[in-house]
């Protein structure tokens, strides 16, 4: 409460917020690539403007380039001739584009975030809409409207190395309103142009998708006498950082999206130059080559349009019955399941197709930028012996890992989910409430916490998995103990959990309780069954189970 009171006032309070935050975000020293200690704010600041120079401004030259005629081959889906992209840009649609973005989000070099330009409408209004409709109607985007701030967030506790951290690119406001528009009509198309085994950025796909499908996929794979199966679980190095720009066009063109609207995206890549911040300090100008930023809104709908390429090869491998399924996937097709930059690949467990896969990985790496890491990528196997596993991993260079394993934040098990399997989702409650515990929070304050944070936490698993009547427990005492007290010293409970969660017409504080909470979660799978929606998981069960 005091935050919501005092906010941003000139007070100890607000103060002391400010200094903790700062020492938390500073970065005091680094290693560099040849192992020197640096210090000071310059050596810090050009080693970093380096390091994003060599990754971000410089295009691969290694890579293949492959015409559009060749990638109209391989995809599977193109846009029809009527496309919505073109359509002309009117006033009253950059307005009510401006109108609905998120207030409070970091600013670009300009400084201006949303709220300024919605509060002040009336007064720049005109010329936003000018400056924006300039860009469609000439393909031209001015350098100092595109220049972006990398801002770096650690990927690691103590981040030592410039790539322990994330580079966030933020982007000032005429910049995102253009990419706004771009995306709301890519929003659109891409339905029709991506493989149902990509959901991340596709209307009407879910995460829950991937993951429930994923789960069935390898809950054979602790069973004795088994046919032969295999899982590959790729991690993709710099993931955002190494689309090559010219593929990514060539893709679009192999599409069908319009030249007009591919010329808008293009330049919105191409006039992009960074500025690296470093403890609030602006250092070094560049310009990019290669990449997309992370925080533009773009970025995750090209890297889809990118990855549909991939998912291509591997189902054209299937149909030329180059790359075998495995077990259960023939009937829809079944390949892959991609997220992002999450990636498994399901196929048999044999080295001849462990190598196929390898080798569609290395092709299409020679024609995107987007390389396979195999040091963090593993597989895992059934049905197959001690000699065939070390034949799967000599042909993959993969290590062979052991369910379960996360995947999209959700352990992925052969079997029955025990509590031991949980403890990611106890341990992350666990550090939630330890570092609330110094902020002298009132009953209010850690009651709107607990609403707002830590169910959302939990309900991300609810809506997956049914989780152990262990793990609820400890949950709702892990929030109880945070509420009553803290986790460090034991204090009785005011009021008995079972009255807190009832509902406030009942006296309750509005809790829901955890094991009905999540029997209602599930339930919506049955709805989404009942209601025969268009998804693979549903597909796959139609043809599998039902």
């Amino acid at each position: 409460m005091m935050r919501i009171n005092s906010g941003d006032l000139n007070t100890n309070y607000f103060h002391g917020m400010v200094r903790t935050r700062n020492s938390r975000s500073t970065i005091t020293s680094q290693v560099a690539e040849d192992g020197r200690i640096l210090e000071g704010i310059d050596e810090i600041g050009k080693e970093a403007v380096d390091f994003y120079k060599n990754l971000l401004g410089m295009a691969n030259s290694s890579l293949k380039h492959v015409t559009v005629g060749t990638f109209q081959k391989l995809l599977f889906h193109h846009l029809p001739e009527e496309s919505s992209l073109c359509e002309a840009i009117f006033a009253g649609k950059i307005t009510s584009v401006i109108k609905k973005m998120k207030r409070s989000k970091a600013p670009g070099p300009d400084g201006f975030p949303a709220e300024f330009f919605q509060d002040n409408w009336s007064l720049v209004g005109p010329v936003t809409i000018k400056a924006i409709m300039e860009f469609f109607d000439t393909g031209t985007l001015r350098r100092e409207v595109n220049c972006t701030i990398l801002t770096l967030i650690p990927k690691v506790p103590n981040a030592g190395f410039i790539k322990y951290f994330r580079p966030i690119s933020c982007c000032n406001f005429i910049y995102k309103c253009i990419s706004k528009i771009l995306v709301n009509r890519l929003k659109e198309v891409l339905p029709q142009l991506i493989s149902s085994n990509q959901t991340a950025s596709i209307k009407g796909r879910l995460i829950t998708d991937n993951i429930i499908l994923a789960h069935e996929m390898v809950k054979w794979y602790k069973r004795k006498n088994v046919s032969s199966r295999c899982a590959l679980k790729i991690d993709i190095m710099k993931t955002f950082d190494n689309v090559d720009w010219g593929f990514l066009v060539t893709v679009m063109l192999a599409m069908g999206l319009p030249e007009k609207g591919i010329k808008w995206v293009q330049c919105c890549l191409e006039s992009t130059t960074f500025s690296v911040c470093i403890n609030g300090g602006l250092t070094g100008n560049f310009p990019a080559k290669k990449g997309l930023r992370q925080g533009c809104p773009l970025s995750p709908y090209l890297f889809a349009i990118s990855m549909e390429v991939l998912s291509c090869m591997l189902n054209r491998a299937t149909a030329r019955n180059v790359l075998p399924y495995q077990p259960q996937c023939l009937r829809i097709g079944l390949t892959h399941l991609c997220f992002v930059d999450d990636l498994l690949i399901f196929t048999k467990g044999s080295g001849e197709a462990v190598g196929t896969v390898a080798t569609i990985l290395e092709k299409f790496y020679l024609v995107s930028g987007l390389r396979c890491n195999p040091s963090k990528s593993e597989f895992f196997c059934a049905g197959v012996t001690e000699e065939e596993r070390g034949l799967l991993a000599s042909c993959s260079r993969f290590k062979e890992g052991a369910l379960p394993v996360r995947y999209l934040g959700i352990p992925l098990t052969a079997g029955k989910l025990k509590a031991a399997e949980c403890r990611a989702l106890v341990e992350r409650i666990t550090s939630r409430t330890r570092g609330w515990q110094a902020k002298l929070l009132t009953y209010a304050d850690k009651l709107q916490l607990i609403v707002a944070v830590l169910a959302n936490i939990t309900q991300f698993w609810m809506n997956i998995i049914q989780l152990p009547k262990k793990v609820i427990r400890e949950v709702e005492s892990l929030c109880s103990k945070f509420l009553w007290g803290n986790l460090e010293q034991r204090k009785k409970a005011k009021v008995a959990w079972k009255h807190v969660a009832l509902p406030k017409e009942e006296g309750g504080l509005g809790f829901r309780d955890l094991w009905s909470w999540n029997q209602a979660c599930l339930a919506r799978h049955i709805w989404a069954v009942l209601a025969d929606q268009e998804t693979l998981w549903i597909a796959w069960l139609k043809e599998y189970m039902l």
